[in-house]
């Protein structure tokens, strides 16, 4: 489990400042308009608009040296590539001559989808929420170990982004890739159902659980659907 450190108002100026510099040297735009967004483990996400575009801003905080977001960048471009529809874009890695000083920054592009504790679920007509939710979480962490071989090993409710769509299905994206692992589909099934206190629904619905990782393994690797379900029959170590 991460804990996330809030933000103090002076940090939190001093990255605002940090994206103005971005948008300033990097593209001539001084129109840019800023606001804190979230908490990052370690980082602060900022909303930028400038013009017509909006982006996300994540700025690692200068007190800790060894945090700085390039790695996160380029494994977020690796994420993107293999699995687009279940990551933002990733735009630009800006890093100042002071980087020890002022941080580094992360742009990437800003998703309609909500994180899952800030999604209003009454809104959701067509079923439980929290059973489908861990329907789409099995398909997505399995779809992205499969085309990627990366998995999220602390599944908190930062890093996956929810937007319920005019259909009424649930949308699911990932987001935090600085929690992201190497390993099997093993792997990736149990940094779910070993995080209880992060992942319950996964734990509560782990029927749609697994039914959504065997989806997956059946439509990305063709595999017969009976056989996908029976590649997770280690589930029952869970119930």
């Amino acid at each position: 489990m991460v804990l996330i450190k809030e933000l103090s108002d002076a940090q939190k100026r001093a990255h605002i400042s940090l994206v103005r510099q971005y948008f300033e040297e990097m593209k001539g735009d001084t129109d840019v308009h800023i606001s804190f967004f979230d908490n990052g483990s370690e980082k602060g996400v900022y909303e930028v608009t400038a013009g017509q575009e909006t982006y996300l801003a994540a700025i690692a905080t200068s007190e800790n040296t060894n945090r700085r977001l390039l790695a996160e960048y380029n494994v977020l471009s690796q994420l993107y590539s293999a699995a687009p529809h279940l990551f933002p874009r990733p735009l630009a890695h800006y890093a100042p001559q002071d980087v020890y000083e002022q941080g580094d920054l992360l742009l990437m592009e800003r998703l309609p989808h909500k994180n899952v504790m800030k999604v209003d679920k009454l809104s959701y007509k067509k079923g439980n929420f929290y059973r489908d939710l861990s329907y789409e979480i099995g398909k997505a962490v399995a779809e992205v170990q499969i085309l990627s071989g990366r998995f999220p090993s602390d599944p908190h409710d930062g890093n996956i982004l929810v937007r319920i769509t005019p259909e009424d299905n649930l949308e699911l994206k990932f987001c935090d890739v600085a929690q992201f692992r190497s390993g099997t589909l093993h792997d990736a099934a149990r940094s779910i159902l070993t995080n209880k206190h992060e992942r319950p629904e996964c734990n509560r619905f782990i029927v749609p659980f697994r039914r959504g990782m065997a989806d997956s393994v059946s439509a990305t690797l063709d595999v017969d659907p009976e056989d996908a379900w029976d590649m997770f029959d280690y589930f029952r170590e869970y119930n």
